[in-house]
């Protein structure tokens, strides 16, 4: 007698966990991975995926009802890539699946499907076609061309400078692989980036599917169902399109590969970038990662020979590089604009060209304070001082999304006079708009953005020139490619790196390179980036935009320090809301470990930067790992050992982005 290993689809109910069923004779040889089933589960009778096999239990096993037909070439990689991501990120299979395929997207291997028979709104772009090549351009095009071709085909590195004609190179590396009859996954950052690549891609290659987190459920399933019948060959999207249900992949593009929105931060914490390979291992096929500032561990793997590489040092038509001006806020009046910046606002204005102007934080003031004792506003669940938004009137918690209204008194001395400390980017436009009061601005962060469609419609005002200035936070950093930005502002340049985690200075390099890289793409552009550190060498080389002396100091600091990319990581992440109980079992679990793994090296135990998030107090360790992907099952099976107090939430988080 043979069994088969089902994750039942009645999720809300089943446990974390799959189930043993065995195979009755007629099916035994029409049962394989990723086939679809009915089967008996408590009282009633629903859909299971087969994810694997045994030839024996010591246990009585119900029997699988009935094989569901399925037109879908895609699942058994789907079931070898969920196996594969339960071992490397220490999830078990349930959550893995539950991630790679989430239940709304399994409306479509059901039978009924009345639902996702309507057709997807075609909006209609004007066609382009492949645009005359530079040298560089050629050259890079040629060599990801023989990569492609290759019988190894492995990863592929595209650096250039901002404004360099990647995409172009991308575009026309699409094609080939669409005449070569193969499917392609394009995957970029930001949401706010979809709508200008939508219309690049689209005006290329005509119809595609488009795949985001703002998409409802249904339009998912459709966009999904569609690659499924294989009437679209190319899908777009941000990270989770990573998943998308080719059959055939030819090719897996990232752009801007070094963004941090490539790793998921909860339950299954994937990294774009690692499924992205291993899909192309299973396939044969290319992964293009491009990027005008690399993640350290991408460009050290193409130092180490890992990745092929090629780099475009030229703007396209030979467009300088914008003029960079760091300008020290130390010996400003005025701490949100200086002169300098203010002065050449006005000239760009004068010149009839567009502003962008960049600050990474949200809100109003970051905190208030009473100014009789010093009490600060702080979240009660996280501990984190809570950031007052004018538009609401409200301080809000940006961890738990806690909201209360600002009370008159202070709520430990009775006092009435607050100092508000600190400037989001709610503050930086009020004041704007005290200088530029007769031109329009238009503000891009997570709270304009909410509505369905926002940010099309801000990014669109924007190239249509009804506006002149456009301050955002993240958002508008990379990616977009306006051709009349004059000026762009950072208007601090400090909000990542003084923050105590090994990539701070990575993130504040990339930032500022990126941003500074949206101005003088078709005309003369300056960046003026403000500062309270002038001198600081990572501000100086990305005002010079020297990736190059960037890297050769980041990589010693590394180096020293058995950070990525020399060393993996692992961090152990415990919560609870006693905050001795997590203390008491984060020495506990770290004791246990070091008794039966003594080959490991751990770090810690110790609180979390952000120590308390909405009611639980959080504590982490860490595993430095030469070899996680071969560690990895050992560990695990260690783990699976400890007992947990009942009180404790623990997750891992394998090669985390961030230690915060």
């Amino acid at each position: 007698m043979k069994f088969a290993e089902i994750i039942v689809e009645n999720y809300i109910k089943a446990p974390d966990k799959t189930f043993i069923y065995h195979i009755p004779e007629n099916l035994e040889d029409k049962v394989k991975l990723g086939t679809v089933v009915l089967v008996p589960f408590r009282n009633l009778n629903v859909l299971g995926y087969v994810v694997g096999f045994s030839e024996k239990v010591d246990f009585e096993t119900k029997e699988i009802i009935k094989l569901i037909p399925q037109n879908s070439d895609y699942l058994p990689e789907l079931i070898n890539l969920i196996q594969y991501l339960s071992k490397y990120y220490g999830v078990n299979l349930r959550d893995a699946f539950n991630c790679v395929l989430p239940g709304a997207i399994r409306d479509f291997f059901k039978k009924k499907k009345e639902s996702l028979n309507k057709e997807i709104k075609k909006e209609i772009y004007p066609a382009t076609f492949n645009l005359k090549l530079n040298h560089h351009q050629e050259e890079a095009l040629k060599l990801i061309t023989q990569t492609f071709f290759s019988d190894k085909k492995e990863v592929f590195l595209l650096h250039g400078v901002t404004g360099s004609g990647k995409t172009e190179v991308y575009l026309q590396i699409l094609d080939l692989c669409l005449k070569e009859n193969k499917e392609a996954i394009v995957l970029v950052p930001e949401i706010a980036l979809t709508p200008q690549a939508v219309e690049r891609y689209k005006g290329r290659f005509g119809d595609i599917a488009v795949l985001h987190s703002r998409m409802s459920d249904n339009m998912r399933a459709l966009e999904w169902q569609r690659i499924n019948q294989k009437k679209v060959h190319i899908a777009l999207g941000t990270r989770s399109a990573v998943f998308a249900p080719f059959a055939n992949l030819g090719l897996i593009i990232i752009d801007e590969e070094q963004d941090g929105s490539y790793k998921q931060e909860n339950f299954l914490r994937y990294h774009a970038r690692t499924v992205a390979i291993k899909r192309a291992h299973y396939h044969n096929a290319l992964v293009v990662l491009g990027s005008a500032t690399p993640s350290i561990e991408s460009y050290y793997s193409t130092m180490q020979k890992k990745y092929h590489y090629y780099f475009l040092p030229h703007r396209i038509d030979n467009y300088p590089l914008a003029e960079v001006e760091i300008v020290s806020l130390s010996c400003e009046e005025k701490t949100i604009f200086s002169e300098k910046l203010l002065k050449e606002i006005e000239n760009t204005l004068n010149q009839n060209k567009q502003v962008i102007l960049f600050l990474n934080r949200r809100g109003y003031h970051n905190y208030i304070l009473c100014r009789s004792c010093g009490y600060v506003f702080r979240c009660l669940r996280c501990n984190i001082s809570l950031t007052y938004h004018a538009d609401l009137r409200k301080l809000c918690c940006h961890y738990c999304f806690y909201q209360k209204n600002l009370p008159d008194l202070c709520p430990k001395c009775g006092g009435f006079k607050f100092k508000y400390g600190g400037f989001g980017i709610q503050k930086a436009e009020e004041e704007l708009k005290k200088y530029f009061s007769k031109v329009k601005i238009l503000r891009m962060d997570r709270d304009t953005t909410v509505k369905k469609g926002s940010h099309n419609e801000i990014l669109s005002q924007f190239a249509k020139g009804e506006a002149k200035i456009l301050i955002g936070t993240q958002m508008i950093a990379k990616g977009l490619d306006f051709p009349y930005i004059g000026l762009v502002g950072v208007i601090l340049a400090d909000t990542i790196l003084n923050l105590p985690d090994f990539r701070a200075q990575e993130r504040t390099f990339q930032l500022l390179a990126q941003v500074a890289g949206r101005a003088g793409r078709r005309t003369a552009g300056k960046v003026i980036i403000q500062t309270y550190v002038p001198e600081h060498s990572c501000i100086i080389n990305a005002s010079l935009q020297d990736y190059q002396k960037f890297y050769h100091e980041e990589i010693k600091i590394r180096e020293e320090t058995n950070f990525p990319p020399f060393a993996q990581l692992v961090n152990f992440i415990l919560s609870s809301k006693d905050c001795e109980l997590v203390k008491q079992e984060s020495e506990n679990l770290i004791n246990f470990l070091k008794e039966n793994l003594k080959e490991f090296k751990f770090s810690g135990p110790a609180p979390c930067i952000f120590g308390k998030i909405n009611n639980f107090y959080r504590w982490h360790f860490i595993l430095r790992s030469n070899n996680l992907k071969n560690d990895m099952e050992i560990f695990k099976n260690c783990l699976d050992k400890y007992k947990f107090h009942k009180e404790i939430k623990f997750h891992l988080d394998v090669d985390p982005y961030s230690l915060l």
